[in-house]
């Protein structure tokens, strides 16, 4: 059975033109082919553009805003301030037995 050899491509390869059969095929001048909107089609199609940002923004803002999702953000801060108050009366829990520990080895040792 022939065992195919693995070999390592020495040739790096750099994309400079994406979707073109060739680099000399392209246009000297790429704006001139660029589609032009005559100005009122451009300036209704900016404005419904701007009109529907609008428009998600405030049923954002109006979903945000509403009962429910304050209600939901003030019980997690609540279960939020509890937990950390539990952890810190935990941890001056075990901060006070270490010092009590040291001071029995302390005097023991003396």
């Amino acid at each position: 059975r022939a065992v195919p050899e693995v070999r390592a491509e020495e040739t790096e390869y750099l994309i400079t033109h994406l979707g073109e059969d060739a680099p000399d095929e392209r246009d000297a001048d790429d704006a001139s082919s660029a589609p032009m909107l005559p100005a009122p089609v451009f300036a209704d199609m900016v404005l419904r553009e701007t009109a529907v940002q609008a428009t998600t923004l405030a049923a954002g803002l109006r979903r945000a805003l509403s009962p429910e999702v304050r209600h939901r953000i003030r019980f997690e801060m609540r279960r939020e301030v509890k937990r950390a108050r539990k952890q810190r009366r935990a941890d001056l829990r075990a901060a006070r037995r270490d010092l009590h520990a040291r001071q029995r080895a302390a005097e023991q040792a003396a």
